[in-house]
């Protein structure tokens, strides 16, 4: 299972990190990342969980990092949660104003 090496490499997540958050030891994770042991299926679906949920709070915290460089500058724009239609598509609409047929 070498492939949970690289990309906990990939992601910048330290070894020991990812071992205390699936729940597992160094030594195991090492052994997995090397190809030396096999983790069980189980194993497998804690170290998953633990990489996404590492990896969502860093998104998170970048997140509200960028969030409040650019509400210091005075940037920030507001947050409209469902854009306005587009003034210029008139639909089926004809110019007099009646729809067209079918």
């Amino acid at each position: 299972m070498q492939c949970i090496g690289v990309l906990r490499r990939v992601l910048g997540v330290p070894q020991q990190l990812l071992a205390e958050r699936s729940g597992t030891s160094r030594r195991s994770l090492n052994e997995y990342e090397r190809g030396s042991a096999v983790p069980t299926r189980a194993r497998m679906v804690q170290i998953d969980r633990a990489l996404v949920e590492i990896v969502e709070e860093r998104l998170y915290v970048a997140i509200e990092e960028i969030r409040d460089r650019i509400e210091a500058r005075g940037q920030m724009p507001p947050i409209d949660p469902e854009p306005e239609p587009d003034p210029g598509d008139g639909g089926d609409v004809e110019e007099d104003g009646a729809a067209e047929p079918g």
